[in-house]
């Protein structure tokens, strides 16, 4: 676990679909990583994955279907976000699968994916 600002960040070491992460987190009194600045953006890359630059997390990042606007779990403002200037793209190109759940990837970007992928994550205490 390491500590940044007022949280402290605990890296999975599997990879899960959103829900479980998001449960899994939950049942450590946490929440699935909620990224609301530069500041915070940079510490995920540069403290938490310094030494896997192609690491891929789920985020508590998700899009409302009725409404294609995001949310963090927790109820926060939407006020930053990191897209891959490609992204969000709402749908996989090739199958038209909906992406609503958001991940971070090690190439410095966000991007949108489908919620059954099985992603690593962090939850935020």
């Amino acid at each position: 676990m390491v500590k940044y600002r007022h949280s402290c960040y605990y890296r999975s070491k599997i990879g899960r679909q959103w829900l479980p992460s998001k449960l899994e987190c939950e049942a450590m009194g946490a929440h699935l990583l909620v990224v609301t600045d530069t500041e915070e953006n940079d510490f995920i890359y540069n403290v938490l994955f310094r030494d896997e630059p192609n690491f891929e997390i789920f985020t508590g990042g998700f899009r409302l279907m009725e409404e294609s606007t995001y949310q963090w779990i927790t109820g926060e403002p939407w006020t930053f976000a990191n897209w891959n200037p490609l992204e969000p793209s709402l749908a996989v190109w090739d199958t038209g699968e909906s992406e609503e759940c958001v991940c971070i990837t090690g190439q410095w970007n966000w991007t949108d994916i489908p919620c059954n992928q099985t992603r690593m994550f962090v939850c935020e205490f």
